[in-house]
């Protein structure tokens, strides 16, 4: 998760192609003329104390859909007004403050923008003024380019009505909130009321939308059902911001579909019981519509990021009928899954890795229990701990601006433990530690990851488009404010590790992706994976949902990492009862051996001589063939690096034995998942710990 995406991405985010199959539900409107019942609505605007009133009005055609002025929501969402301007030919002007100019024709319901960046995202944004842009990592300075991106909504393809009068556009107020959307400023419409956030990735309106006062008025506000006008609505805004924003991570079982088809196609085309889903999701039955993304959930879950959260289920009536439902409806299993199994997996890796760091801290050399982390050393090596990469971004907007003092949070923290560990002579490894890390902001991934390896590039993929997007930044190290030569001057003589397990998710996840590409060891048990980003919305009919958008998380070969990142060494044991004892993970003389038998060969990984850091079969047939060619007296084909990474016996000499060994190692490693080093296979055999 990112509190400010790439515009190279942008584009791509916005651009929506015609879904084939999609049928409509609301029949359209092409007369903008008819009558409507006016109102007005409350907004509070980034403040609790902030309370204003815009007008509001309810078409004749959908009474049950509120729409507000194009006008007012920008003015709101960003403090600055559009200019909106009807033309002769009745399409309306839309120039946004930064100059960008868009088209929308209300007869057709299209609304073309000649550049998308500069119409969907605040001036601040764009010019680099927002101050959450110029905290400890920022862009880099780069020529401005002229290129625009120009794009297309077409909304009649999901049947949203636009309307307009003399002076402004109308829309409904969830499409203006989910067309214009920031991590650090978002509106979402709750309890007949339009809230804007400056963090809307902080699950305000998850919290919001979860309360018991929230299901309350949900079920009262329908207790003879949801008008059918706003079912329809609340559907084709649905299919329309899934088809935008939806990342597909590729866990679910449709993501072919998906992406072939849409989102109503996927439902129309998948199974019996997602066409059931899809009646489901436009009943103007509460229970009926409950159990629908309670079902659309288990079609999608990824690991934590998309998400569907039925308010009215806290009502136990309602919850009743969900059961009664389920019951009787006898899915098709093809492509549902439990997210309770994963979750159950999941959480015996937390409650294990937990056992096992507060047994280190009863036994370390030093124990430092700091605001958001912990730091403790055990002979030559420090741990690193912190579980969340998530922070207050006000207190650094305000150290930034000189109007406050350094935060101290994992950031800062980070920062002030590698020196202590750098300074005392003793310690000679360093181990961030993000077995329970379940994510957060990924500019705090490239801080850490810049600080340690000099990262200057993250790599995203558009799994809709396919386009590559490399994210460059540069980063304030000393946190001096300052991006200077001095950041040059931040190096520690330390070697890093990460500790990982299943519980390491999203920016958890994120993290060894990078160390992995950047030749740092990883130990414990593969991450949990999470590759997209995520973005929050909340339904026209007042229910919350998250998606994994399209900004999916690569390796530098751009593969996609959502299915997690295996460890080098796996130190983890699985009980016969399901339980996990992760006490090697945390044992300091198992992480030395690790770290000795990886690091040996200094940065060039042992047994990797395809240079892909990775050791598989590969490696072993590639240095047989070296062999064979030098036997033969032709020229083994390797670089210096290569030569090293194949010489594991380390006698100086390229040999069959070499590729044996490096055979023997995947084979126990990776295949078998044993724990196994160079060592056990190129010395006398010793005792090693018992691992899965």
């Amino acid at each position: 998760m990112f509190f400010k995406k790439s515009i190279a991405g942008i584009s791509a985010l916005l651009i929506t192609a015609s879904m084939p199959g999609f049928t409509a539900f609301a029949a359209e409107i092409a007369d903008n003329t008819n009558g409507y019942r006016q109102d007005t609505m409350n907004a509070v605007v980034y403040e609790d104390d902030n309370v204003q009133t815009i007008e509001c009005r309810f078409y004749d055609e959908m009474p049950n859909v509120p729409y507000i002025a194009f006008s007012d929501y920008y003015q709101l969402w960003t403090g600055q007004k559009p200019e909106v301007t009807r033309n002769a030919d009745g399409t309306y002007t839309v120039k946004v403050p930064y100059g960008t100019k868009g088209t929308v024709n209300i007869d057709t319901d299209v609304l073309n923008a000649e550049d998308a960046g500069t119409f969907f995202y605040p001036e601040a944004v764009i010019s680099g003024e927002d101050p959450y842009s110029n905290l400890f990592v920022r862009d880099p300075e780069t020529e401005e380019s002229d290129e625009k991106e120009p794009v297309e909504l077409d909304f009649s393809e999901y049947h949203i009505d636009l309307r307009g009068d003399e002076t402004d556009l109308w829309m409904p107020v969830t499409t203006l909130c989910d067309i214009f959307t920031l991590d650090t400023q978002k509106g979402f419409y709750l309890f007949d009321t339009l809230f804007f956030r400056p963090v809307a990735i902080s699950w305000d309106s998850v919290l919001m939308a979860l309360t018991m006062d929230s299901c309350n008025y949900y079920v009262e506000k329908f207790k003879d059902g949801r008008p059918q006008d706003l079912a329809d609505y609340n559907y084709n805004e649905l299919c329309m911001t899934f088809d935008r924003i939806y990342g597909l991570p590729g866990r679910p079982y449709y993501t072919d579909l998906i992406k072939e088809k849409g989102f109503d196609g996927f439902l129309s085309e998948g199974s019996e019981t997602t066409q059931r889903v899809r009646e489901m999701l436009r009943s103007t039955d509460v229970a009926e519509y409950m159990a629908g993304l309670e079902l659309l959930g288990m079609y999608l879950t990824d690991g934590g990021h998309t998400n569907f959260f039925p308010t009215a289920d806290n009502n136990e009536d309602v919850l009743a009928r969900v059961v009664e439902i389920f019951q009787n409806l006898k899915p098709d299993p093809t492509g549902l899954q439990n997210p309770a199994v994963l979750d159950d997996y999941v959480e015996k890796s937390d409650k294990a890795v937990e056992a096992a760091r507060n047994a280190l801290y009863e036994s370390a050399d030093y124990v430092e229990k700091l605001n958001t982390s912990v730091y403790c050393e055990t002979g030559d090596t420090a741990i690193f701990s912190f579980d969340t990469f998530m922070t207050e971004l006000e207190p650094w907007v305000d150290y930034y601006s000189g109007e406050g003092e350094l935060p101290q949070d994992m950031v800062s923290e980070l920062i002030a433990c590698l020196k202590k560990a750098d300074e005392n002579s003793k310690i000679k490894r360093f181990v961030l530690d993000v077995a329970r890390n379940q994510g957060g902001y990924t500019v705090i991934v490239q801080y850490m990851m810049n600080v340690l390896a000099d990262v200057t590039s993250t790599y995203d993929l558009d799994n809709s488009t396919g386009e590559q997007i490399e994210t460059k930044f540069i980063c304030d190290k000393n946190l001096d404010k300052q991006i200077d030569e001095k950041d040059k001057d931040v190096k520690y003589d330390l070697q890093f590790g990460v500790l990982t397990s299943m519980r390491s998710f999203s920016s958890g996840n994120m993290l060894p992706g990078i160390a992995r590409d950047n030749g740092m060891l990883l130990l414990g048990e593969t991450s949990g994976g999470g590759a997209c980003t995520v973005q929050y919305f909340v339904s026209a009919d007042g229910m919350c949902y998250s998606l994994s958008n399209g900004t999916v998380m690569a390796n530098q070969k751009y593969e996609s990492i959502d299915n997690g990142i295996q460890p080098d060494y796996t130190l983890f044991t699985q009980n016969e009862d399901g339980t996990k004892d992760f006490s090697a993970s945390y044992d300091v003389s198992v992480l030395d051996k690790c770290f000795d038998d990886f690091y040996a060969a200094g940065s060039i990984m042992r047994g990797d001589v395809t240079l892909d850091r990775k050791i598989g079969a590969d490696d072993a047939q590639r240095a047989l063939v070296a062999y064979t060619e030098k036997f033969a007296g032709n020229d083994m084909g390797l670089t210096a690096d290569q030569i090293k990474a194949a010489d594991v016996n380390g006698d100086g000499e390229i040999g069959a034995e070499d590729a044996q060994t490096i055979l023997c190692y995947y084979t126990e490693k990776q295949v078998a998942g044993n724990f196994i080093t160079w060592s056990d296979l190129t010395a006398p055999k010793q005792d090693t710990p018992a691992q899965k």
